[in-house]
């Protein structure tokens, strides 16, 4: 199975980066170059957080999930699950009479 297509970041993106969203972006090429595929799940819930670090760590992990793979997955947004499970069943609905 092939890999999912990806813009590998720049070296030197890397060096502005914290130190979990470089060892995600590090991870996302190595998965490239070995053919494995998963997605990168970020927990955003520190986005609301009165800390600009905290703040500033998530949106280096957003980037450079978007940059080495293109596509992400999150946690901690506080949408309540019987809210996604119904939006998710919207969706499916629709894809079938459509």
């Amino acid at each position: 199975r092939k890999p999912w297509p990806r813009h590998r970041p720049r070296n030197s993106l890397l060096c502005d980066m914290s130190a979990a969203a470089a060892q995600a972006a590090t991870h996302a090429m190595h998965a490239a170059q070995t053919h494995e595929w998963s997605v990168p799940v970020i927990d955003i819930a520190a986005l609301t957080s009165e800390s600009h670090a905290d703040r500033t760590e998530v949106v280096a992990a957003l980037s450079a999930a978007v940059l080495s793979d293109g596509i992400f997955a999150v946690v901690g947004h506080g949408i309540q699950d019987d809210v996604m499970q119904r939006a998710l069943a919207v969706s499916k609905a629709a894809l079938q009479t459509g």
